[in-house]
Formats: structure tokens, sequence, C-alpha cells
């Protein structure tokens, strides 16, 4: 598994939680409604996969009516538009080195927990300080806890069955001359973002150094090779605007190149499996060029049993 080879235990967690005292959320409590989320850059807003229920009780139908949650698939997707609860999580994201683990609402708490590069500490410490004094309704759970990615997915896997959908391709000359791809160098990355087709990732090099002339890659602590940059993947955008349509949410998205063989790994909650396959399969045929082949689909707990 990449997460494996992402082993830099130099990275900190912290945990937030945010209260929406709303009248709609009240409801939210009464029923006991627990979804994940995702942040949408794209249109500033937070959206949530509420999954569906067989007989729902009258204060979930209340809540989903209130929210105007849609349906998608097995799930009702309520989109949280509050700019004093989404402008933080983008501020927090555009800190370099920053990733999301999980959003997760829980009644009427909406609970985010990040990772950040340890040489980052004064700049989350100042936005912590500064989003609690603005709004009341944002606090701190803990922040300066040390894990490995590893042991954080399995942590959260512990609480929710995640499985992981891994492709591998060879892609052919004409593909490694543009995008991330043509970064000849041997790296992995974490994906913080997706925004207007545009893959905003956290870039370890572990062989090879960066070309100067990669203007768009960013230095967080040069003496790891840990890089922030802005790159484009045909790919990962197809497989993230179809994932949107179909309210699929991650929990982690990481790819790695070695020159040759270009790897991506999507945990995902054991529900939304299914789908993506699919979404993935859909893809994989519309992008022969690309050579792609599903590598993995498999549960967590049995990659690493």
């Amino acid at each position: 598994m990449l997460i494996e080879e992402w082993n830099n235990d130099s990275f900190i967690t912290c945990k937030l939680v945010m209260k929406e005292n709303s009248q709609s959320f009240n409801f939210a409590v009464t029923a006991k409604i627990n979804a994940m989320g995702q942040l949408d850059q794209d249109k500033n807003l937070i959206r949530f996969s509420i999954p569906k229920r067989i007989n729902p009780e009258r204060e979930f139908q209340i809540f989903l009516t209130a929210t105007e949650s849609v349906e998608a698939n097995d799930y009702w997707i309520m989109e949280l538009n509050k700019e004093s609860f989404v402008q933080p999580l983008i501020e927090v994201m555009n800190i370099p080195s920053v990733y999301f683990n999980s959003i997760q609402m829980d009644g009427n708490e909406i609970r985010l927990r990040f990772s950040f590069h340890e040489s980052k500490l004064k700049n989350v410490s100042d936005f912590i300080l500064k989003a609690a004094s603005e709004n009341p309704d944002i606090s701190i759970v803990d922040i300066g806890r040390r894990d490995l990615l590893f042991n954080i997915v399995q942590e959260i896997n512990d609480h929710n069955d995640i499985y992981v959908v891994g492709l591998i391709s060879r892609p052919p000359e004409t593909i490694l001359s543009i995008g991330d791809a043509s970064v000849r160098t041997k790296w992995i990355r974490l994906i913080k973002s997706v925004v207007s087709g545009k893959i905003n990732g956290i870039i370890h090099i572990l062989e090879g150094e960066i070309n100067p002339n990669e203007s768009n890659f960013i230095p967080i602590y040069e003496k790891e090779k840990l890089y922030q940059a802005e790159t484009e993947n045909k790919i990962i955008k197809e497989i993230e605007q179809e994932s949107r349509k179909n309210g699929l949410d991650y929990l982690l998205r990481i790819n790695s190149f070695d020159g040759e063989f270009w790897v991506a790994e999507y945990y995902i909650l054991k529900e939304d499996a299914k789908a993506m396959l699919s979404i993935i399969s859909d893809i994989i045929e519309k992008n022969e060029d690309w050579n792609l082949i599903i590598r993995d689909f498999v549960p967590f707990s049995k990659m690493v049993a």
C-alpha cells in the first residue's frame, strides 16, 4: 500500500469541532444523523453524504426537507454553504502541507480532523486562534499528536469499514511528457484537493531532485524533499468529477510515480466501493491510451492482516 511508503513522522494531527445551532440541525440531533463530508472549493460548500434509511423517522425527513437534500444512489446529499463554517475550512486547507483526514457530521456537530507538517505549527496555531475568536461555535479538541498516515487510516477503519481501490498504469511517452507524470523523479503524493480540475497535492520526492524550472513546486520542508504543487492529471480529474456526481466521499487519495509506472489508491467507505469500481471501470474504457489496470479492490483490514 502506498500509505506504508508515506512513512513521514513529521506530521501532526489536529481535531476541531464546529457546532451548527440552527433549528433544522436540531432535527439532526434527534434523528442521530451521522455522515461523511467533503469540502468542495469549486462551489464553496461542504457536501455531506447521508446514508438512506429503510424506515426514516419523522425528524430525519424534516431535516432532509429543511436542508433541501437531494437523492444520489444510496445517499441523501446535503450541501452546507454557511460561510462561517466553509471559509475556515478553506483557510486551513490553504496552509501548505495541510490535508484533511476526515469531515464528519454527528448531529449538529461537524468534526474536522486534519494533519500538517510540524514546520507549519505556527501557521495552524494562528489559524485556530483566529477562527475560534471570530466564531464561538468553533472549538479545538486536540492538537500535537503525531501519527503515521497508516495509523490514522487504521484508526478510522476501526469505526468505518474502508475499502482500498487501486489503479496502476504504464503511460505511453505522449502522456509522460505532460501533467504530473512529466516530473521524472520517483515521488509519492497526497492529494489535498481538486479545484477547477487542478490537483493540489503534497509531494514527497523519494529519489532524485526537483528540476529548478518546476516553478509550481513550493517547498514545505526541503530537507525532507517535501513540496506542495498544483499539477494536472486527466484520470484523477475524471474520477473526481464522476465521484462528486454520485455523492462519493474519499477518506484519502494517494498516488505515486517511479518514472515508468503510475499508481493511484483511493480509500473509501465500504458502502461506496462498488460505485467507485463502476466509475473507474468506465474511465478505463474511455482512456485506453493510459493502459490502466485495476490493481486493488479489497477491504483495508485484509491488506494489513
